[in-house]
């Protein structure tokens, strides 16, 4: 199990540190903590400027459960997910929720191969 205090660390560390990301603060619901980005603009993949996006922004959301330890005071993740959010902006100028398109896929599969990997240093397996 991986403590509370680092998994901020080291979401930190990947998301704003390698990837620009902006982490909005943490939020607790019930046994699960949310970890949520800001929108971070950029380019628009190739496959997303040939469906005519002109520009993209793309928002990571994740979710941990968490157990409280009685007793120590500490919590330990047990379990993350993550999934990426993304918009475009059309050719008529008005930003649009779309799927993300295969190019934006492997890039969100790339972020978070490198988040698990930091986590997985550190002694968290589960995915």
């Amino acid at each position: 199990m991986l403590s509370l205090s680092s998994f901020r660390e080291i979401s930190y560390q990947v998301l704003e540190g390698q990837y620009q990301y902006t982490i909005l603060p943490f939020r607790k619901f019930g046994d699960r903590i949310s970890l949520e980005t800001d929108w971070q603009d950029r380019s628009a993949f190739a496959d997303e400027a040939a469906q005519g996006a002109r520009m993209a922004k793309t928002k990571i959301i994740g979710s941990a459960k968490y157990l409280g330890l009685s007793g120590s005071g500490g919590t330990k993740i047990t379990a993350i997910t993550l999934t990426g959010t993304t918009m475009l902006l059309s050719e008529s100028g008005a930003w649009e929720l779309k799927p993300c398109s295969a190019e934006c896929r492997s890039y969100l599969r790339t972020c978070f191969q490198k988040l698990e990997a930091e986590l997985v240093s550190k002694g968290f397996l589960n995915f």
